[in-house]
């Protein structure tokens, strides 16, 4: 077997291409454009659909799509438990939720209940390694934790006092959970209220900065740096390129505590993403937002965030630029209705549902309003028939225009909605998928209750290119190792476990 390395996975959440690369070219990100000097570069890593952080995370961490993965947004409906599954990003939300619900919602349902595949973590503890996760939120592994609830928080009523979590063997959390290890100074790593009590971005880079200066970096790491999606939500992704500035500032920390660049890349594959990119919202609040109770008025809906009542209809899932819609009763009569009214707005993109022929076999369809019909299902079996960039069979009939697909030299593409198959079919085969799926225009975003839009900021969700080519950087790699022409953010696991010389099983396939 080829000599293995060590890895370390850093994940920039809203990581866009489209202003990383202007900035490395003017000199303005020296460490991210010497990594990308050193080794692999793909301006072109591609976002799942729903290109959302929270599905979309745990598709890095697991190698699949949400439909294998569980995870189907921030917000969806869990049919067979009749349960909506929400996490708030946006801190109006948090707070009038309260504090407790949001940190019962990452600890304990996306990790030890809603989550349906084995993670890095695991895959790697199994294999004999061992693993670390620095402020990640998908961080399942098979070693117990007690919860630590931070003094400040202690006096909430919502907060359990009491919790066991599980974990990697190394596990930093914030503030909650410090287990680990690794001889790091706990004292040094900031924390405490005023740095949102160690889920951020300084914290992780403190650990990093620790590791690299002791060279005691366990085989596999996993560091999150949230805060470059809360700042180009607020902003913008072009205005929020200090943040990316920052974050360069810490690899150089990093890399200089270890003894420079060429030290570093000679003991560790270091890899570099994110997890979806951001496009640009209007600066018109009215215009940017599509209100769905608006637009659906005529039928019967839940009430945000509740399960259905004996009346309803329909419930509604936003999640930023993409929306889950449920039909109570799925019949082809109602969903004609609701697609009817859709269609009235413009802003709206494209609208997706799939159905199940003979009870097995799955068929996707799609409509744009200005672009046509189309349906297309995976494999062989009428319409017309081509490969994908990835090799993938598909058949379909009607205008490929509606999710931008095009056939060249017998190949098919889809320039403006990257790899728009797979990471359909990657979701609405899911059993909790919502029966219709909607997509806003670039520059839009679907209303959610209690938050507003984010009128002159940035956004995510959609199919579209803009909200899903983030980059990838590898430097570091064995020789041996093969490395994607056209990346996935699925390809990230495989690629990790490959590097440490473990077989990936079922992750990525």
């Amino acid at each position: 077997m080829p000599a293995t390395k060590k890895v370390l996975l850093v994940i920039i959440d809203a990581l866009t291409s489209r202003v990383l690369e202007p900035a490395m070219d003017a000199g303005q990100l020296p460490h991210f454009a010497a990594l990308r000097q050193a080794g692999y570069f793909s301006p072109h890593n591609t976002s799942i659909f729903p290109s959302i952080t929270h599905a979309a995370l745990t598709s890095i961490v697991t190698g699949r799509y949400p439909e294998s993965h569980g995870i189907l947004g921030s917000h969806w409906y869990r049919a067979g438990e009749d349960e909506i599954a929400f996490f708030a990003a946006d801190p109006e939300i948090i707070l009038s939720k309260g504090i407790g619900e949001f940190v019962k919602g990452f600890l304990i349902r996306l990790n030890q209940t809603y989550l349906r595949a084995p993670t890095l973590f695991q895959t790697v503890e199994r294999g004999g390694k061992r693993a670390a996760s620095l402020n990640f939120l998908v961080f399942r592994g098979d070693v117990a934790y007690e919860f630590d609830v931070p003094f400040l928080l202690e006096m909430l009523p919502d907060l359990p006092s009491e919790l066991t979590i599980h974990g990697p063997s190394t596990l930093y959390l914030g503030d909650f959970v410090q287990q680990t290890p690794l001889d790091v100074d706990d004292e040094a790593v900031r924390g405490g209220a005023a740095n949102w009590f160690g889920f951020a971005d300084e914290t992780t880079a403190d650990l990093l900065v620790q590791l690299a200066g002791k060279r005691f970096f366990p085989d596999f790491t996993l560091a999150y740096f949230p805060h470059n999606d809360a700042l180009c939500h607020s902003v913008g992704p072009a205005e929020a390129l200090d943040d990316l500035i920052e974050i360069d500032r810490y690899l150089g920390e990093m890399l200089e505590a270890y003894g420079g660049l060429d030290p570093f890349l000679a003991d560790v594959c270091l890899i570099i993403t994110g997890d979806h990119s951001q496009s640009d919202v209007v600066d018109d609040e009215a215009l940017a937002s599509i209100d769905l109770d608006q637009i659906l008025a005529d039928f019967q809906r839940t009430a945000a965030g509740q399960p259905w009542d004996e009346d309803d209809e329909l419930m509604l899932c936003p999640n930023l630029r993409a929306a889950q819609i449920y039909l109570r009763t799925p019949d082809g009569e109602t969903l004609q209705r609701v697609i009817d009214q859709l269609l009235t707005d413009t802003r709206i993109d494209q609208l997706f549902w799939a159905e199940k022929e003979n009870g097995a076999s799955l068929r996707i369809h799609a409509i744009a309003g200005d672009r046509g019909r189309l349906s297309f299902w995976p494999g062989e079996g009428g319409g017309q028939t081509g490969r994908d960039e990835y090799d993938n069979l598909w058949s379909w009939e009607g205008e490929l225009a509606v999710v931008g697909g095009e056939v060249r030299d017998g190949q098919l593409s889809f320039p403006d909605y990257p790899n728009a198959f797979e990471r359909l079919a990657g979701v609405v085969d899911s059993p909790d998928s919502g029966q219709l799926w909607a997509t806003a225009r670039p520059g839009h975003e679907f209303a959610v209750p209690e938050a507003k839009v984010h009128a002159g900021g940035g956004s995510h969700g959609s199919l579209h290119g803009l909200d899903s080519f983030t980059s990838l950087f590898v430097a570091g790699a064995p020789e041996h190792l093969a490395l994607p022409v056209r990346p996935r953010i699925v390809d990230i696991a495989p690629l990790a476990l490959a590097v440490l010389g473990l077989s990936p099983g079922h992750t990525g396939e």
